[in-house]
């Protein structure tokens, strides 16, 4: 089977998000392909993660949902800017499993330590997204202000699950 899916336009086409509103869709790391990849699923489908590649780039994702309404794969903008692709463009996708995260460590700015529990934070910053990142750098909106962090260390390894994961959390303040 053929790995190799263009990427397309969700508002091109007829998928339909019933679970998510496309603005959400948009800023996690969720993707939606056509049915006949579900041949390629066998044995990961529980969790149903994925590495797409466009030349030496390689980003995680997980499937939101198949469809039988495209013949290639929507990907949320966050990743295709990760990607430095564009409509159009093809990329590959390949199964892999990842292991689930056991312990993050993150970095804030100074100013964030007085001013708010950086737990529920990280929870709603993150609550969109599968697969955390070593290196990873995290922009949430916060009274009108874009708050960056960094995954700074995600522990047992650079690239981790965080579906239905206990993670430790630790924090750096520069």
């Amino acid at each position: 089977m053929n790995n190799e899916f263009v990427c397309l336009d969700m508002k091109k086409t007829s998928a339909k998000m019933s679970i998510v509103k496309e603005e959400i869709f948009n800023r996690s790391d969720k993707v939606i392909v056509p049915m006949r990849y579900m041949d390629c699923v066998g044995d990961y489908f529980n969790e149903m993660i994925v590495q797409i590649y466009r030349g030496s780039i390689i980003v995680y994702a997980s499937i939101h949902s198949f469809s039988d309404d495209i013949d290639g794969i929507i990907i949320p903008r966050r990743l295709m800017k990760e990607l430095d692709i564009n409509y159009g463009d093809y990329v590959l996708i390949n199964n892999t499993f990842i292991q689930k995260a056991k312990s993050v460590t993150i970095k804030f700015p100074k100013e964030i330590k007085e001013l708010t529990d950086q737990v529920s934070m990280i929870e709603y910053a993150l609550k969109d997204r599968t697969v955390i990142v070593k290196g990873d750098v995290v922009v949430i909106k916060f009274f009108k202000r874009n708050i960056k962090f960094i995954i700074h260390d995600v522990k047992p390894c650079d690239i981790c699950s965080i579906i239905n994961s206990d993670v430790s959390l630790d924090f750096i303040y520069i």
